[in-house]
């Protein structure tokens, strides 16, 4: 989006300046990568110095969603990846993640799949089941996976399968026995490493920190065994991550661990610990939970979590507010919707707003349990809807700003970056006042996959109006100045060629935005700078 995705200080349409000393292009490289969508090509910024003309059909051409990379384009014939065509059925089009060269000899190269085809840049993979592969943890893992198999750096790993699968760190895995590295098995004097948990491995003669690969001769590596990803146990004791603990040793039967979230819990025998000591909190131990993946626990009495308090400057156990009938345990209680709501009973606690919903439907509590994002509250109650902004959402066929009904008309409300308009009105939006009213504001209209809005006459950028319309199209996007750091407060700016009827032009935008002609016809710079 460029400068154009900067903040509006001010609802009134200001007037572009005409600036003859702008120095326009000579030594400034293409914003890149980009592609730009002309009436009747499409042009793409492959990098600082390279603009190519794809052979992509402009009517049917769009921007790849999701894509990170702002790599890829498809039209009714196939996808543009870095400016090469690939013909393949676009149905399922899906950016996966990057393939990354350790040493960083090689540039990145991406992932990609449609609904049959899996590739890597411009070049298919076979042998994969595609509708399963992804990245093992993040976009940028040097270890994928599909159904089937394990690969490091696009080579299969034969005796790890994708069930077993334990991430360790970018360059780490295990399949719950060997360690890999680098997509081979870790070693120590020769020895394979056995995985322990996220701390500790073994070789039959010596237990070593994972972290440095250096023994530790007070663990006995005869007997040293897993509880969970940070506890270990061996005859001497029992260890929590490389520390041994005062936690009794006991048989494995009477030992419970949850590893959820930032905590880590074992429970021996009737006493609970937190981090390898006794936990404080007066918790009812036999009826003990976690709520997966986060940081919220609870007994029958209740649930809770543990918050710093700034006045007694230690960390107190909180209980969140709920009406208490039923025993909680892990049928009556959920986290759910991106984890912002825990659910208990026939109520909702909301962990953004610190507010508990009651009373709440079957119909209520299903809508809540779904992986949707699109649900908001209204007088206390849960509706589908289709979310816009924070506290913004259409909702039964209206436009509400939390449970305030705005006049906005929801059959044809729309963002506008970084507007919303309707059938009649232009409308700004900020999480403290709410969905504004702007009537100085002229009906603007989006052009596709452009940075700029247009209404009957002129374009405008960034709050400015600028040029004439007629025969307006962005030929090229170069770079202005860039802050050095955060204690930089000289503006950012972008540097637009465009050309309408009258000729070509020069658009400088930053927190102002101003112009200059370049002419009937376009100049040509003696420099081999673009």
């Amino acid at each position: 989006m460029g400068s154009w995705a900067k903040s509006q200080t001010s609802y009134t349409v200001q007037i572009a300046t005409q600036d003859t000393l702008l120095n326009a292009f000579s030594g400034r490289g293409l914003v890149s990568p980009l592609f730009i969508l002309q009436p009747d090509r499409v042009v793409y910024q492959k990098n600082a110095t390279t603009s190519l003309v794809l052979a992509a059909n402009p009517k049917t051409f769009r921007i790849a969603p999701k894509d990170y990379t702002r790599r890829f384009g498809l039209d009714d014939q196939g996808v543009y990846f870095d400016g090469q065509f690939v013909p393949v059925d676009t149905t399922g089009f899906k950016v996966i993640g990057e393939h990354r060269d350790p040493e960083y000899k090689q540039p990145t190269k991406y992932y990609w799949k449609t609904q049959n085809h899996l590739f890597l840049d411009t070049q298919e993979i076979t042998g994969v089941d595609v509708s399963s592969f992804k990245m093992l943890y993040s976009s940028a893992d040097r270890y994928t996976l599909d159904k089937n198999q394990v690969f490091y750096l696009g080579k299969p790993l034969p005796n790890v399968s994708s069930a077993s699968v334990i991430y360790l760190n970018e360059a780490q895995i295990s399949d719950g026995k060997t360690i890999y590295e680098m997509g081979k098995p870790l070693l120590y004097k020769g020895e394979v490493i056995t995985y322990i948990n996220n701390y500790l491995g073994k070789t039959k003669s010596v237990v070593l920190n994972l972290q440095t690969l250096q023994p530790i001769p007070s663990m006995d590596a005869a007997s040293l065994h897993p509880l969970s990803k940070s506890y270990a146990m061996d005859q001497k004791g029992i260890y929590y991550g490389l520390t041994k603990t005062k936690i009794p040793l006991t048989d494995r039967k009477h030992i419970k661990t949850w590893d959820t979230g930032n905590f880590h819990w074992i429970k021996v025998g009737a006493t609970l610990y937190l981090g390898g000591v006794i936990c404080e909190f007066p918790l009812d131990v036999a009826s003990f939970g976690t709520l997966p993946h986060s940081d919220f626990f609870y007994d029958k009495k209740g649930i809770y979590y543990r918050k710093w308090d700034d006045k007694l400057k230690k960390v107190m156990h909180t209980k969140l507010p709920f009406q208490y009938r039923a025993p909680v345990n892990s049928e009556t209680t959920y986290l759910a919707y991106a984890s912002r709501y825990i659910g208990y009973d026939n109520q909702v606690y909301d962990i953004l707003e610190n507010k508990v919903y009651t009373n709440l439907s079957p119909s209520e509590i299903a809508l809540v349990k779904t992986k949707s994002n699109n649900i908001a509250v209204l007088n206390g109650h849960f509706y589908p809807s289709k979310v816009y902004e924070y506290k913004l959402a259409e909702i039964k066929g209206k436009i509400y700003w939390g449970e305030q009904l705005t006049t906005a008309d929801a059959a044809t409300f729309q963002m506008d970056y970084p507007y919303y308009i309707d059938k009649n009105h232009t409308y700004v939006y900020d999480r403290v006042h709410g969905l504004q009213q702007c009537e100085e504001r002229p009906r603007w209209q989006r052009e596709r996959y452009q940075m700029y809005v247009t209404d009957e006459t002129y374009v405008y950028l960034n709050n400015y109006r600028t040029l004439k319309k007629e025969g307006i199209r962005l030929l090229a996007l170069y770079e202005g100045y860039r802050p050095g750091c955060g204690l930089d407060k000289h503006p950012s700016s972008d540097f637009y060629l465009f050309e309408n009827k009258e000729g070509y032009w020069c658009v400088k935008v930053s927190d102002t935005v101003s112009y200059t002609f370049l002419g009937k016809t376009l100049p040509v710079h003696p420099s081999k700078k673009p």
